[in-house]
């Protein structure tokens, strides 16, 4: 919008001085009247036509609304990431640590029978290959050795062979095997009789179900649970009273998983097993359907969806630094409430913008008019020009006000 208005003003400032100067020696040379007074009712409508209120609507209200979003902890790449999440029509959230706190729990720890493991030999063994990862699985499998004192030592000694299998889990060399830990996926060669009840086992999980095994054979497997952020629902709901038109949850947890935090937070639409690519591919679907989509993640795996969406939505306080770096907003602390939020200030700040517009050039062509019929004298429109002016900063410096809550700037 500020673009659209730096555009209008170099289009017409030059044209409003060559009106002044045609209206202040046109006439006289035509023979109506003297030049004094086409020079005087000339330099009326140049101040008149002064374009200072045009060229300031939308400034005074961007560095406002841009202030008052920093004092919420919402930090914007841009201006126009501000304009852009004022006009979305679809949301799409990433579950851990978004949703949830992303702090997972080990639930349970089950060893196939025919595997020849314990369950401490599979919390060894997926604490090992999880030694050199951030990821909050890897640090619940480490939580989880901590507290059942299993082999902890042993944690940290592989990190120069581990390596991240995106989407779908890691893998390290222990012990002179290749162990890998993590989703189903990641197991092409997995003899699903033989592990199908931990399989079906998930369905009653509120979280992940993580494999662990060589890359042909599992050994067993570990649930771990997650719980909805608190503020989770009434964010949803807040957005909903702000008529976004879809709300979608992206992860790539199970269907148990997904189902079970959906319910908790009040989404209704929920995409489950989804790699990064596979999330990209949803937010460019939701994009197509809707227009305007933000997208909101903190992990490595959302980086893809982030760029993509109109607005990326970081959760700072405890995302990646790809995450961080990709996304176009940051969200200071962990508080979703702040996303109805920002979608409502964007809102208020176009509305401004547009009223800044309107006024500003109402009043310079009704004064126009009144110049152009000899009514107007320079002193009012000196009076007309600042006072629109002044309009236009005490307007946009509305926005610096901080409402309690996302309804009260709607």
């Amino acid at each position: 919008m500020q673009t659209f208005m730096e555009r209008f003003a170099a289009i017409y400032t030059p044209a409003v001085l060559g009106a002044a100067i045609l209206i202040a020696t046109t006439p006289p040379l035509l023979g109506y009247g003297t030049f004094s007074t086409w020079v005087y009712r000339a330099l009326v409508m140049l101040v008149i036509a002064c374009p200072c209120a045009i060229v300031l609507a939308a400034p005074i209200a961007t560095v406002s609304a841009l202030t008052s979003a920093t004092r919420e902890g919402i930090l914007f790449k841009g201006a126009q990431y501000l304009e852009a999440m004022g006009k979305v029509r679809a949301i799409a959230f990433d579950k851990t640590g978004t949703l949830t706190h992303g702090r997972l729990r080990v639930t349970r720890i089950m060893a196939l029978p025919d595997a020849g493991a314990t369950e401490e030999e599979i919390l060894r063994l997926a604490c090992a290959v999880e030694a050199g990862s951030a990821h909050p699985i890897a640090e619940a499998i480490r939580r989880e050795a901590t507290r059942r004192k299993v082999a902890t030592s042993t944690c940290g000694t592989t990190t120069r062979t581990f390596s991240v299998i995106e989407g779908r889990g890691a893998r390290a060399e222990i012990d002179g095997k290749m162990v890998y830990v993590g989703n189903a996926d990641l197991f092409g060669g997995i003899d699903y009789l033989k592990t199908r009840r931990l399989i079906d086992a998930s369905i009653s999980s509120d979280g992940p179900l993580i494999f662990v095994g060589v890359k042909d054979f599992v050994f067993g497997a570990i649930w771990l649970a997650d719980q909805a952020r608190i503020n989770a629902p009434e964010t949803i709901s807040a957005l909903r009273k702000l008529g976004i038109q879809r709300l979608v949850m992206l992860t790539g947890d199970c269907e148990a998983a997904a189902r079970n935090i959906s319910a908790a937070v009040g989404i209704n639409e929920t995409a489950h097993g989804l790699l990064p690519e596979d999330k990209l591919e949803q937010i460019r679907s939701i994009i197509a359907s809707h227009g305007a989509v933000a997208m909101v993640g903190d992990g490595v795996n959302d980086a893809p969806a982030l760029a993509a969406a109109t607005v990326g939505i970081s959760m700072a306080a405890a995302g990646s630094p790809a995450a961080m770096e990709t996304a176009d907003v940051a969200l200071l602390t962990e508080d979703l409430r702040k996303i109805p939020y920002a979608v409502a200030m964007g809102r208020r700040m176009i509305l401004v913008i547009r009223q800044n517009v309107f006024i500003s050039i109402a009043v310079k062509v009704g004064f126009l008019g009144l110049a152009a019929a000899g009514f107007s004298t320079l002193w009012m429109a000196v009076i007309a020009d600042m006072g629109t002016s002044l309009f236009v900063v005490f307007n946009g410096m509305r926005l610096l006000a901080s409402p309690k809550n996302s309804q009260a700037l709607s």
